[in-house]
């Protein structure tokens, strides 16, 4: 699990900095999909015996107001399980709340869009590799002076738990 906790100033559409991190592994409840350790590189040997640091990690969630990710719906389902606090907050997706089609890009995959803007990460598909990465994506400066962030913010296609 990674999570960057930033400053972003809305009204001026400003990205602030970090103002807190944190990182942890956990050692799954069931045995470790050999597709899913190829991607990340992680085995049982590095998981046994982790879990997360729930208080740390509910201090953090508490003081956001929103929850960025890339293919939110996917880690969405992920924390709900693992921290309900979640279910009360508001999320938005970068693969999904920025056309990334329509500004030409083949396809909104993370690390494709990683490359094309010349962001590299050591630990692809590593959770705070990834964090680190996605927001340098969502501060890149574009072509007419905005950041991708200020695109995602400003369109307010937040998720809310429905229901």
């Amino acid at each position: 699990l990674g999570i960057l906790l930033f400053d972003y100033d809305l009204a001026r559409s400003r990205y602030l900095g970090v103002v807190d991190e944190y990182v942890g592994l956990r050692e799954p409840a069931c045995r470790l999909h050999p597709e899913a350790a190829a991607v990340n590189g992680l085995t049982m040997g590095d998981l046994r015996g982790r879990c997360l640091d729930h208080p740390r990690v509910i201090t953090l969630l508490q003081r956001t107001d929103l929850l960025i990710a890339h293919n939110a719906p996917f880690d969405r389902r992920f924390m709900e399980a693992l921290f309900p606090i979640v279910k009360t907050k508001k999320w938005c997706c970068s693969m999904s709340g920025i056309n990334w089609l329509a500004k030409g890009f083949p396809n909104r995959r993370l690390q494709d869009l990683l490359q094309r803007h010349g962001i590299f990460s050591t630990y692809a598909h590593r959770a705070q590799a990834d964090v680190r990465a996605t927001l340098e994506l969502l501060t890149w400066q574009q072509s007419d002076g905005s950041t991708y962030l200020a695109e995602l913010l400003g369109r307010q296609k937040w998720q809310e738990r429905s229901g």
